[in-house]
């Protein structure tokens, strides 16, 4: 959401609740939608008069993903960045083609893991992984960015290592915000909840 507003994109967000809603705003949203109030569907073509969106970034998936199909404009992207709604979910074809058809966009995913042997991994497994230089030159463009300060991670839990399942299982009930970083050297049982850029 930061990193669209730092590009100048107006940001469209979806969140589930009220404190979620609140926090999308204060990162660069234009609009911030509560998921369980309204239908996102209906509040995202108000906001846009009725066009959708250019691109939508899915990190949820599963239903989400195939109502937040219904947002995208015509010639949109939708990008598929994750699974919040469970690993499982990666594995359930949810789009049907036909989705794709009438809907007039594209449909691209995008997985953010790189490797210094890029085309052996692409050898072995047939993805694309993202080579070791080009992601050395993201890097060094999200560190220029923080050090601008146009954008600032949030931390939204710090927890022990032993504390990780459970931290896990808050990710997936969608019940965090921000990052969960787990701090090997912390005890467990002295949670950390504080919402704060890093």
């Amino acid at each position: 959401m930061q990193l669209a507003a730092a590009a100048g994109a107006r940001v469209i967000a979806t969140a589930g609740g009220p404190e979620k809603v609140a926090r999308c705003l204060e990162f660069g949203a234009a609009f911030a939608i509560d998921y369980r109030d309204v239908d996102f569907v209906d509040a995202v073509r108000d906001a846009t008069n009725g066009v959708g969106v250019d691109l939508v970034f899915d990190g949820v998936g599963g239903e989400v993903g195939e109502r937040s199909l219904r947002c995208v404009a015509h010639n949109g992207l939708y990008l598929i960045v994750g699974f919040a709604s469970g690993i499982e979910a990666e594995e359930i074809a949810t789009v049907a083609p036909r989705s794709l058809c009438f809907g007039n966009f594209s449909m691209g995913g995008v997985m953010l893991s790189y490797s210094s042997h890029a085309s052996a991994v692409r050898a072995a497994t047939g993805f694309n992984i993202t080579p070791r230089r080009t992601a050395d030159e993201l890097h060094a463009r999200l560190v220029g960015l923080l050090d601008d300060g146009a954008i600032a991670p949030v931390v939204g839990e710090v927890v022990a290592f032993s504390e990780l399942p459970v931290a896990l299982e808050r990710m997936e009930q969608r019940a965090t915000i921000g990052r969960v970083v787990v701090d090997l050297a912390r005890p467990a049982g002295i949670s950390d909840p504080g919402l704060r850029p890093a």
